[in-house]
């Protein structure tokens, strides 16, 4: 995974979402049309990517690291949470703003641009990796997540919780549970007959590109757009986020035995942009996060530079 190599994918990635940027400004995709692309990724793309790469595509060849990579991600996600700690109290002073950026910290976009770019970088028999990494995302966010949101909520509201099940019932999407019925699936060595592997892969083929035009739309929706990249704080958090926090977990998983391309993919994973969930979340809650929706843009697009930069870092750190 050199520089020239990853600058050269991102460029292809930044086209495509150039194209979801001009379709929204020429009026070709509404706002409801994002809306409808969005479900449609969420609930039938990305699981089928999801789904074929885990089954689909290894069928009578497990990856080599399929055991490993479950505790590689549990401690790439620790790292992400200790350093998200640390790093927030450079950014803001007020509690609840500190809390927020912890939670932009861990919880990285791996499902509309992780995908994606892993695809481009490592090859699609890599998203089966990055399936486990969402399954755990997704087990934290629901948990770790949901604890950072309840303590940003006043005092008076926290007292009108509802039940254990309306806690824990976001985590029962179409991502956990393709997720789940692909490791089923892969540890039973099971065979998926043709007629329905051949959709599933079909289906989840549209979730790189479609994925990259969201993200185009969602820019080309943001009408204070200069302003983002007016705001010194971004930059900050820019720096630490998709360079720092990424070369921390390279440094702590050089000492851990695995394959070169499960270490590069897990860099990948913590230089990715701020995920959206963090944002749907707080709105849910009518917690306003200027900070949140800025972050998701800023970093989305400055990605493109990021992750060629956070390359040549990896190549620098591991020749040390």
């Amino acid at each position: 995974m050199s520089p020239l190599h990853t600058l050269e994918q991102m460029v292809v990635v930044l086209m495509i979402i150039a194209v979801g940027f001009a379709a929204y400004r020429l009026k070709m995709i509404s706002d409801s049309g994002l809306k409808t692309l969005s479900r449609l990724t969420a609930d039938v793309f990305n699981p089928a990517i999801i789904f074929s790469s885990m089954v689909i595509h290894t069928e009578g060849k497990r990856p080599e690291f399929s055991r490993g990579i479950f505790a590689v991600a549990a401690l790439v996600f620790l790292v992400a949470i200790l350093t998200g700690w640390l790093f927030a109290r450079f950014l803001s002073k007020d509690r609840v703003r500190r809390l927020i950026y912890q939670m932009m910290f861990i919880f990285s976009n791996l499902g509309f641009i992780g995908i994606p770019v892993v695809t481009s970088l490592l090859g699609a028999e890599y998203v089966f990796y990055v399936a486990i990494y969402i399954f755990e995302y997704n087990v934290l966010f629901y948990t770790l997540g949901i604890y950072y949101l309840d303590q940003m909520e006043p005092s008076e509201r926290k007292a009108e919780k509802g039940s254990l099940w309306k806690k824990i019932r976001p985590m029962i999407n179409m991502g956990t549970i393709a997720c789940l019925a692909a490791l089923i699936v892969f540890v039973c060595g099971a065979r998926v007959p043709n007629v329905i592997a051949s959709p599933i892969s079909y289906l989840g083929d549209a979730a790189v590109p479609v994925s990259l035009i969201i993200i185009g739309v969602s820019v080309g929706r943001e009408k204070n757009l200069l302003s983002i990249f007016k705001d010194r704080r971004m930059y900050l958090f820019m720096l630490l986020k998709m360079i720092v926090l990424p070369a921390i977990c390279v440094i702590v998983l050089r000492f851990v035995p695995m394959p070169e391309k499960v270490r590069q993919l897990s860099m990948i994973m913590m230089a990715m942009p701020v995920g959206t969930m963090p944002l749907v979340m707080l709105s849910e809650r009518g917690i306003r996060s200027e900070e949140c929706s800025n972050g998701i843009i800023f970093t989305s697009v400055v990605s493109i530079v990021t992750l060629p930069v956070m390359a040549a870092v990896y190549q620098l750190i591991m020749s040390i």
